[in-house]
């Protein structure tokens, strides 16, 4: 066993003097990733502080998730006043979560003991997991777009669009997407190169994390000061869910990607005790970024969300918010 400076690049020699790239490097929910067997301990639990942290998180997430999501995919009727793109684009999300978070109990056992269950389960819950996490991303992106659209510039692109179309396309990018990702895993490369092809990763991750960042908090702050601008709005439930939905999604997802821009430093500075820090941050880090699938019923599904801010945010009658929100 072989493990690469890098915090997650663990991978095995393979008899050909050839490493086999384990899937550690998969942007934003690596963790899932950590249900593969890269580790070999003397015991069957491995007690680790970062481990048993990582742990604790995916369990309480997992427990405050569940049924926070469920209850938007089975009680929808509380978002049927919703254009249908809006409604169609909560239900994705929700049921987008909830994949990934039927995933964690087997993440769980995965970070706390060696993974005995096979490598066809371990390639399976790599790939769902990407498919939920990317999913999620872009899913939380494009209400953000849509809500940026329809208040701020008076548009209904996406509603024009329709939303069974959206769904067809987003849900084949969803499932096809990961698709290369996951066979790559299973590619081998030199041991001189493993090192330089992680370092594309996370940096190509870590671009990708502060895009996505970026068009949230435009989004929101754009929607924001469109609703300051109204005469007659003055409703602090408004404005506290619109600053918790742009603060969380940065609280959850932050962390994560600083601690990769850490990663890459202590790469190029040879710097190995901020590696051994980044190794150490990087589980915890993970592991906060999956609260987002957990909060996420809870911030979009408020009713002071659907019956005020649509309200105030479209400045239109309810049957007209149907037609445009």
């Amino acid at each position: 066993m072989s493990v690469c400076l890098l915090p997650t690049v663990e991978y095995t020699l393979m008899q050909s003097s050839q490493a086999k790239l384990m899937p550690s490097f998969l942007p934003n929910a690596t963790v899932y990733l950590l249900a593969y067997p890269l580790k070999f301990y003397p015991d069957d639990l491995y007690l680790d502080v970062s481990s048993l942290i990582c742990a604790v998180v995916f369990g309480l997430g997992f427990l405050v998730g569940v049924p926070g999501n469920i209850a938007v995919i089975i009680l929808n009727r509380n978002i049927q006043h919703l254009s249908p793109v809006n409604q169609s684009l909560m239900l994705s999300l929700a049921v987008l979560d909830l994949l990934f978070l039927l995933t964690v109990p087997f993440l769980i056992y995965g970070i706390l003991y060696i993974w005995t269950l096979g490598d066809v389960a371990s390639f399976l819950l790599t790939y769902l997991s990407f498919v939920s996490i990317y999913g999620s991303q872009i899913t939380v992106t494009l209400i953000s777009v849509q809500r940026y659209l329809v208040v701020v510039k008076q548009l209904n692109t996406l509603n024009n669009f329709g939303p069974k179309r959206l769904l067809v396309l987003l849900w084949t990018v969803f499932l096809i997407a990961p698709i290369p990702f996951c066979i790559a895993l299973e590619l081998t490369v030199s041991d001189e190169r493993i090192d330089q092809l992680w370092m594309v990763m996370l940096i190509t991750e870590i671009i990708w994390g502060f895009i996505i960042m970026f068009i949230v908090a435009f989004s929101y702050i754009c929607l924001y000061r469109k609703l300051k601008q109204a005469a007659f709005f003055d409703n602090p439930q408004t404005t506290r869910l619109v600053i918790s939905i742009t603060v969380s999604f940065f609280v959850l997802y932050f962390p994560y990607h600083v601690n990769n821009i850490l990663t890459v430093i202590a790469f190029f500075l040879k710097n190995k005790n901020l590696m051994e820090n980044c190794d150490n941050w990087w589980y915890i880090s993970v592991a906060i970024v999956s609260l987002n699938s957990s909060v996420n019923p809870y911030l979009y599904h408020s009713l002071f969300f659907y019956v005020i801010f649509y309200f105030y945010a479209c400045f239109v009658t309810p049957e007209e918010g149907r037609n445009n929100g």
